[in-house]
């Protein structure tokens, strides 16, 4: 127990400096704007604004060096020192607000350190991480972009800035350990948020239409924690994203004073949606759809919109460009694994193997087990897929939630401030990514966090007809037992505490059985022996090693791979 309780206490202390850090580094891009941070609230929207600098940071860093120390250094180093600068009179005010409400404060410490426990985990379950997640991180650490690694291994090919952020934090006590901190910091934040939104709602009575948003998706952030605290799963960091950007739309379109000019929310949400899709091209739907949205509540709040459309695009291309040149470099392609626009270079990856891995990909998000050409040639898959889906959480829970948000919405048909076109715009990101979603790859959680955020709206939607006749309070009231009663399933099926691991509380990954195969070009290459997961193997590991394979120059990884034709 008390090894349990040293990793916990860790693990809080390296969230609380790396949040820090981030939050200075999202001061410091309030104040090139011309913005004074003085708040609780605005600290913790510039811990999100920072994530998204320093993920763009991370993509032009990684395009000529490894992420390693230095990169960590410079992101520490330069968050803590803006945070001095210009983060001490919110902090200050974050001080007094958690000595004011200490009840409050105390329930959120200790729920901070249950997903301290929950993030010590193993992460074993987790088939992707041992396919290519961790493969990804150790080249991050190890080399800048590696020209052609899709070669070695198409899910390689996959360039998530996700990964970046895990290289960065392997380091010292948590080498080997970054899954540990990211996803769990994540968590942490928004678990944070919402208890603030849940205090501002049942112990205040001052509800804003962002506090319901955030209660609407308590539940399914809960759910997350006791499954994802653990892992390096990329779908973790593109839900909360999209619960993020949907609280900074919220805000736009509600507030009746603008807390913050037009334009840098829509910076703000321009950020975060190219981030989302530099974490996972299957975010791109969303954040899109988020931009346009953002632009619309920009201008109706008085904003230019030349202006607001410019500062959101050059925002976007400063996290796009690098992501891009990045795809570029690993695949040859710059929306792989899209094949559109490949330019003719050495490292460039087979366009028909390119195309067979994407046809995959749709046909296994219809059903799993039958041949892609099969799977995409009728609709014979809609029926076995409808019922598979309809009994899953993230499909059952929000059409639940929605259902009765919309009963309650119906029962009082009175007109809102605004009438209802801002509800249907703030519900419009994730009516798109659940739509293309769908359409492309129907897995519910390449949708992130869009059908939540859609039963989410209609919550606000509820909310905003009702409000006044004191039913505020029980609706926050039932979404808190909602969340409980999600934890109390969730703790039954996976335990409520993690039991400590064998290397200082912590669960190690695990380790795979691995082979030495050749190719033709005398490249030596690991494979497992059994399965297809490499887990933390040496980096010349793939599950599907191609006889072909061979070094750009010979002896030099970081030079790249290609792919010898068959008369070579």
């Amino acid at each position: 127990m008390q090894v349990m309780a040293l990793g916990m206490l860790q693990t809080v202390a390296a969230w609380l400096g790396l949040g820090l850090a981030l939050a200075g580094v999202g001061l410091a891009v309030a104040r090139l704007a011309g913005r004074r941070v003085r708040g609780p609230a605005e600290l913790a929207d510039a811990f999100w604004t920072g994530w998204a600098v320093v993920a763009a940071f991370l993509l032009a860093w990684h395009l000529v060096a490894p992420v390693d120390e230095l990169a960590l250094g410079v992101v520490a180093l330069g968050g803590l020192a803006a945070l001095w600068a210009w983060g001490r009179p919110a902090l200050g005010a974050a001080a007094k607000q958690a000595r004011g409400a200490w009840a409050w404060t105390a329930a959120g410490l200790l729920l901070i350190l249950w997903l301290a426990n929950r993030a010590m985990g193993p992460m074993d379950w987790c088939f992707d991480a041992g396919l290519y997640h961790v493969g990804a991180v150790r080249w991050a650490e190890a080399h800048p972009v590696v020209p052609g690694l899709g070669n070695l291994h198409f899910r390689l090919g996959f360039h998530s800035v996700h990964f970046l952020f895990l290289a960065l934090v392997d380091r010292g006590p948590w080498e080997a350990g970054g899954q540990h901190l990211v996803n769990g910091l994540l968590l942490a934040m928004l678990l944070a948020q919402g208890l603030v939104s849940l205090h501002r709602t049942l112990g205040r009575g001052r509800a804003r239409a962002h506090d319901i948003l955030r209660l609407g998706l308590l539940a399914p952030v809960v759910h997350r924690a006791f499954i994802h605290g653990a892992t390096d799963d990329p779908d973790l960091a593109v839900f909360v994203l999209g619960v993020v950007v949907s609280v900074s739309l919220c805000r736009m379109l509600f507030a009746r004073t603008q807390a913050q000019p037009p334009e840098f929310g829509a910076l703000r949400v321009a950020l975060l949606a190219a981030a989302g899709t530099a974490v996972k091209l299957s975010f791109a739907p969303f954040g899109l759809a988020a931009v346009v949205v953002a632009l619309w509540a920009a201008r109706r709040s008085g904003a230019r919109l030349r202006t607001a459309g410019l500062v959101a695009v050059l925002a976007a291309g400063v996290v796009l460009v690098p992501w891009v040149a990045g795809n570029v470099l690993l695949t040859g392609y710059p929306l792989y694994p899209s094949t559109v626009g490949g330019p003719a270079v050495d490292w460039r990856m087979p366009a028909d193997e390119v195309r067979a891995e994407a046809r995959w990909i749709r046909s296994w998000a219809r059903e799993h087990g039958r041949p892609p050409d099969e799977v995409l040639g009728d609709w014979a898959w809609l029926a076995a897929w409808a019922r598979r889906t309809a009994r899953r959480f993230d499909v059952a829970g929000p059409l639940a939630l929605g259902g009765l948000a919309v009963a309650l919405a119906l029962m009082r048909r009175r007109p809102t401030e605004g009438g209802h076109g801002r509800e249907a715009l703030l519900a419009a990101p994730g009516a798109a990514a659940v739509a293309v979603t769908f359409l492309v790859a129907p897995d519910p959680r390449f949708a992130g966090a869009g059908l939540w955020v859609m039963a989410a709206c209609a919550v606000v939607a509820a909310w905003r007809r009702w409000r006044g006749t004191g039913a505020t309070r029980v609706l926050a009231a039932g979404l808190l037992a909602a969340a409980v009663l999600v934890a109390a399933r969730d703790a039954v099926r996976h335990g409520p505490l993690v039991p400590p691991g064998p290397e200082r509380g912590f669960h190690p990954l695990p380790e795979a059985e691995l082979r030495t195969v050749v190719t033709r070009a005398g490249l030596a290459v690991h494979t497992p022996v059994k399965g297809a997961q490499c887990w933390d193997g040496p980096l010349l590991c793939t599950p599907q090693p191609d006889p072909g394979l061979a070094l750009r120059q010979k002896g030099d990884l970081s030079a790249g791979f290609r792919m010898l034709g068959e008369e070579q």
